[in-house]
């Protein structure tokens, strides 16, 4: 997701088909809340396979 997104990353898991995301920046929050199910359709195209069911943001 790029140089920004990872900066204000504090916490990244995948377990059992579900990814949590703990963010630093509130307005980076909010636009990732947005935009769940297009994160999850972008992993799952570049994974080849439908590994995440859901993404958590925090």
């Amino acid at each position: 997701m790029g140089e920004a997104v990872s900066r204000k990353t504090r916490y990244l898991k995948v377990r059992s088909g579900v990814m949590t995301i703990e963010l630093d920046s509130a307005p980076m929050k909010e636009e990732f809340l947005m935009a769940r199910s297009r994160i999850r359709t972008m992993i799952n195209e570049h994974l080849g396979a439908e590994t995440i069911r859901e993404v958590v943001i925090r």
